[in-house]
C-alpha cells in the first residue's frame, strides 16, 4: 500500500521567473509557482501551486499538442502530465 504523505505546499521553494523568452514574461511578473508533486513522491504527473498577485498571469496562453484535458490539467500521448 502507498505511503500516506503529507507536505505543506509554503515549505516547498518557489519559483518566480518562466521559461518564456524576455519579451513574453512579463505578463507573468507577479506569479510565485512551488512544484509540490515532487516532494510528495510523484513521477508520472506534477503538481503545482501557483500563487498570483493582482493582475499576474500564471501562464502566457498556449497550446499543447498531443495532449489530452483532465480535469484542470492534460496527459501527453506519451503519459507525462502537467
Amino acid at each position: 500500500m502507498a505511503e500516506n504523505k503529507s507536505l505543506d505546499p509554503m515549505t516547498v521553494e518557489a519559483s518566480l521567473t518562466t521559461i518564456y523568452h524576455e519579451e513574453f514574461k512579463v505578463v507573468c511578473i507577479g506569479r510565485e509557482k512551488r512544484k509540490i508533486g515532487y516532494d510528495l513522491g510523484l513521477n508520472k504527473f506534477g503538481i503545482s501551486l501557483v500563487n498570483l498577485k493582482p493582475g499576474a498571469a500564471s501562464s502566457q496562453r498556449h497550446l499543447h499538442h498531443n495532449a489530452s484535458w483532465v480535469g484542470n490539467g492534460y496527459v501527453r500521448a506519451d503519459g507525462v502530465g502537467h
